[in-house]
């Protein structure tokens, strides 16, 4: 629209609020033709219900544009990294001397981060229990500087909760000494995303269904589901405001597990050395 329109002209389209809501609905009709995803009319429209709340009771055709697109085009989740996997996957970087590398994806799965979060992550950034000089504290926080969700309502600045005492005593032996602006994983996402298939490799898993990084949290988040963890404390770990997207995702992929679509020698590989995983990182 600003390609076209001048910002004098752009700002009177919202003085006739029937008439904004009408372009906004076209608008989104624009996206769904041209292959764009649904998340970008969706995060438009909740900007402009916060940034003009005037026009939020006409904005009711768009959002059943929503509707109807999620309807056609249903959301596909990523598949969750399995528990059992992560735990595979750190034991043999562990094996193979990566230790900053598997700490950046135990903070990513435990503490149900973005995996650009934890790879943007310098060692300041991580609050270890030895950091407040109390013995008394048992958790460690990582603080989130660019939190994707910071245009929407959220803070500036985030940050993740990490409660497991045995990964914790580990980043304390391993990153606690780190200078403050030292990156917890000191190279690129393309080198940590090379590593990532290299172990994948290791255990045999099959190209066609190999999980991303982008599956780290996803996986974080089914694994607490899994223990128990309350509803409303995914909620707050994964800082995600709305209770009906975290529902939709664990409903759809909380019985899910593509292990057991996996040949018997990378089941096999995969079991061996999670069992390792406990051992590793008590090193």
């Amino acid at each position: 629209m600003r390609a076209r329109l001048s910002l004098e002209t752009c700002n009177q389209l919202f003085v006739c609020a029937p008439l904004a809501a009408k372009i906004f609905e076209h608008y989104g009709v624009h996206l769904f033709a041209s292959g764009a995803g649904l998340y970008e009319l969706r995060h438009l429209l909740v900007l402009v219900q916060q940034q003009k709340p005037e026009l939020k009771i006409h904005l009711s055709p768009a959002w059943r544009l929503v509707s109807k697109w999620e309807q056609i085009r249903p959301l596909q989740h990523r598949t969750p990294l399995p528990k059992i996997l992560y735990m595979a996957m750190v034991a043999v970087s562990l094996c193979w001397g990566m230790r900053r590398w598997a700490a950046t994806l135990m903070i990513g799965f435990l503490g149900m981060t973005r995996i650009g979060e934890a790879l943007a992550a310098c060692r300041c950034d991580l609050l270890l229990p030895s950091d407040n000089f109390d013995s008394s504290v048992s958790s460690a926080f990582l603080k989130i500087r660019k939190p994707k969700t910071r245009r929407r309502g959220k803070g500036r600045i985030q940050h993740a909760k990490l409660e497991q005492a045995d990964e914790i005593q580990f980043f304390e032996r391993h990153l606690a000494q780190l200078d403050p602006g030292v990156k917890i994983f000191p190279l690129s996402a393309a080198a940590f995303r090379a590593r990532w298939e290299k172990i994948l490799e290791a255990l045999k898993i099959p190209t066609r269904v190999r999980p991303t990084p982008a599956s780290v949290r996803g996986g974080g988040a089914i694994a607490s589901y899994r223990q128990g963890k309350p509803i409303q404390d995914l909620l707050w770990g994964m800082r995600i405001g709305s209770q009906s997207t975290l529902e939709s995702y664990l409903q759809e992929l909380a019985a899910d597990n593509f292990l057991v679509r996996l040949p018997l020698d990378a089941k096999t590989r995969i079991k061996h050395a999670a069992a390792l995983y406990p051992f590793l990182i008590a090193q």
